[in-house]
């Protein structure tokens, strides 16, 4: 899915079943190399922020890009994979700022061991392994809902 996307599939969301508590988003990664950086910084911020306008109360769970071995629009993969860490950590640290998560992916930072041999889809181990991290994500994140709660 591409960042361009999310805007138009949120907003039917919203407009079919009223916003959620918590929205987990894992989208950007394909935008790499096809968008500049800080175009898609740019756009993803203010579309952060829409979110939250429309759902004041939405709690943001950011799901960091991981990296992959190769990109649709990469000619460096060097300099692809630098913009991937700037745009996951301008998002995350806006998202945070917000009031909401952000997850990094550790262990898929450490190698390319989690990725099919295409090198972009990930093998079932990386699936764990990614919705590992969500899971410990969601679960701060239902503790902040809890704490809006009382």
């Amino acid at each position: 899915m591409l960042w361009s996307q999310l805007v138009p599939q949120v907003e039917e969301l919203l407009q079919f079943r009223g916003p959620p508590d918590i929205l987990t988003l894992h989208v950007g990664g394909n935008d790499l190399g096809s968008v500049p950086m800080r175009e898609l910084i740019l756009a993803m911020k203010r579309d952060l922020l829409w979110l939250l306008v429309r759902a004041p109360e939405l709690i943001i769970l950011w799901s960091q890009m991981v990296p992959r071995r190769y990109w649709r629009y990469e000619r460096s993969h060097t300099a692809i994979e630098r913009v991937r860490v700037k745009v996951n950590m301008a998002i995350s640290k806006f998202v945070r700022q917000q009031g909401g998560i952000a997850v990094r992916h550790r262990l898929m930072e450490e190698g390319t061991d989690y990725l099919h041999q295409d090198g972009i889809h990930l093998t079932d181990l990386g699936m764990d392994v990614f919705n590992f991290g969500l899971r410990e994500g969601l679960e701060i994140a239902l503790e902040v809902w809890r704490g809006m709660r009382t």
